[in-house]
């Protein structure tokens, strides 16, 4: 027998002995059929012990309404794990964490947040100058969240940004998001994760990977920069000795806190 049909009838006996209900694809493919979610975890155990992703349940069709759409034909698949917050009134109750503690440090710089000098316009995540970016950049136009942070609306912003990079300036709305992005970014050791604020609620806060069509604040894409270069809380080895085997949300990494600019004698 070959190898790939003793691998599916072995996991299909062990599946079987644990009174699961899902089964193997009859061809031996190593689809994994389901009724819900939890009939997953126990052949994705594997894939799930990082604790980054979880299992889902669901008909694997697209349009049509084919077989693959019906109830009955649902399969396990492996998914971003999507209850990781990035509230700082849910990681505030632990003064320890080091997502706390980053944090509070850049809500003390909050003038490191404040809107590019006029003599860095032209610069990396700053506004154009009259109209143009210094050598090596180009003009960016994306959607974030403006105005007070407790009643952000979307705005329409443009900056300066190296070619391929998502750079944001911050605003009144969106000031230590560069901490919430890291965390998140920390957490799943990939830097296409942002803090999404939703709906502003401390439940709202959610870690996810982002879209490039949504505004950033609310899930969109996005590197912050302050005063012509990017945030110092931002790490770059996520995928190297920072990344935890097992992710852990009280075990974050991040660079040093930013620093408000020195007032003018």
């Amino acid at each position: 027998m070959p190898i790939r049909s003793l691998v599916a009838s072995a996991l299909f006996a062990v599946v079987a002995s644990l009174g699961c209900n899902f089964i193997m694809n009859p061809d031996g493919d190593g689809i994994f059929r389901c009724d819900n979610a939890d009939d997953c975890d126990v052949p994705l155990r594997d894939a799930l012990a990082d604790l980054r992703t979880q299992s889902r349940c669901a008909a694997a069709g697209g349009g049509g309404g084919g077989f693959t759409q019906s109830q009955d034909n649902k399969v396990c698949s492996i998914v971003d794990l999507e209850n990781i917050s990035c509230s700082p009134a849910v990681f505030s109750s632990d003064e320890s964490t080091a997502v706390y503690k980053a944090y509070a440090e850049a809500v003390k710089q909050n003038g490191a947040y404040s809107a590019c000098l006029t003599e860095n316009y032209g610069t990396a995540g700053c506004p154009p100058n009259a109209g143009a970016c210094n050598s090596g950049l180009e003009v960016r136009t994306y959607q974030a969240l403006s105005g007070d942070a407790d009643n952000p609306e979307q705005s329409e912003f443009k900056v300066c940004a190296p070619k391929g990079v998502d750079a944001v300036a911050p605003n009144s709305a969106i000031r230590q998001f560069d901490v919430l992005d890291q965390h998140c970014r920390s957490y799943f050791c990939d830097d296409s994760f942002v803090c999404n604020r939703g709906t502003g609620t401390s439940s709202g806060f959610r870690c996810v990977r982002c879209d490039p069509d949504k505004a950033y604040g609310n899930g969109g894409c996005g590197t912050m920069f302050l005063q012509g270069a990017p945030s110092t809380v931002y790490t770059d080895d996520l995928g190297g000795d920072a990344c935890l085997p097992e992710a852990n949300f009280d075990k974050t990494s991040f660079g040093p806190v930013v620093q408000a600019p020195a007032p003018s004698p």
